[in-house]
């Protein structure tokens, strides 16, 4: 029994890890926000936030964060994503709500109010 315990606390652990790139993404800042990292914004902003990590055709990576916000006073799911570049930096990539992509202005308007 006590073989069976450790090895569902050993599986759970395992899908709690981060990878080095939402680790990255979660630790880091904006310039348009420096006091909050990008976990304090999302945390402070979006209910039951989900973040996953991706590697796309092109072989360029990306982090995106999902979760609920409120949007014209309407609940949506939004997805959030950061690309992170060769040197190791990380920009905002693209934003959908409810699988609509949204423009850069929208986009940029959200990241201000979470911050």
């Amino acid at each position: 029994m006590k073989k069976l315990i450790f090895i569902a606390l050993l599986l759970l652990l395992n899908a709690c890890g981060d990878t080095q790139e939402v680790l990255m993404i979660k630790g880091g800042t904006l310039a348009s926000c420096p006091s909050k990292t990008v976990e304090q914004m999302v945390d402070g902003y979006m209910d039951l936030p989900t973040w996953e990590d991706l590697i796309a055709e092109d072989g360029k990576k990306y982090v995106n964060i999902s979760g609920g916000i409120m949007y014209a006073d309407k609940p949506v799911e939004a997805l959030l994503q950061f690309k992170i570049n060769q040197d190791e930096t990380f920009e905002y990539n693209a934003l959908e709500f409810n699988g609509v992509a949204q423009n850069t202005f929208i986009a940029m308007g959200l990241l201000s109010s979470m911050c």
